[in-house]
């Protein structure tokens, strides 16, 4: 039985690896220090649609079909480092005296809170995007008072389906996002 076993399955045939990539971007132009106020903003944790809340890479297929991708995954989950590119972004803008997470010891004045409502690499034509919507709310801290709120959405082109790119087009999605996030709070943080 051993012997049949050996001979029928092939073990030299390579398996698939498991790869993980981080978004990553980063601001450039001039800082916001002629604008600055004395704000201390908490970027609460990114809260992800329930089929996005996973590590794994979702691409759309069709205008209903939908699916995530085993091999290819975001190294760590997607809401920390879409949370961590933002505070990141938002500390080098200079618009606040401090950006922080959840956790510091200092008292924010205000909160941003983010629902991220699309996230997924659109393969449904024959031209592929990198998608990405964000709804961002601005609060109070103290109070809750709303200030603002607006969904921002991106469908960045990308050259090709494969991974790589995919992921070059959401860190030049969420580079795009945070720039217009960075003008939209530009007399919001009093």
């Amino acid at each position: 039985m051993s012997v049949c076993l050996t001979s029928c399955i092939n073990f030299e045939r390579e398996l698939p690896v498991k790869r993980r990539y981080l978004l990553q971007t980063e601001r450039t132009g001039e800082n916001l220090k002629d604008r600055a106020t004395s704000a201390i903003l908490m970027v609460r944790p990114f809260h992800l649609a329930l089929p996005l809340s996973g590590k794994n890479f979702v691409y759309r297929l069709s205008e209903q079909e939908y699916t995530s991708d085993f091999y290819n995954e975001f190294f760590g989950t997607p809401s920390d480092n879409l949370q961590s590119l933002s505070i990141q972004w938002l500390n080098q803008s200079a618009l606040c005296q401090a950006v922080i997470a959840s956790g510091s010891r200092l008292q924010p004045s205000h909160v941003l809170e983010t629902d991220v409502m699309e996230l997924h690499g659109d393969y449904s034509d024959e031209a592929a995007f990198a998608v990405m919507q964000l709804r961002v709310t601005l609060l109070t801290e103290s109070t809750d008072r709303l200030l603002f709120t607006k969904v921002y959405a991106i469908r960045e082109p990308i050259e090709d389906k494969e991974p790589e790119s995919l992921v070059q087009g959401w860190s030049r999605a969420i580079a795009k996002l945070l720039k217009n996030l960075e003008q939209d709070l530009v007399g919001r943080l009093l």
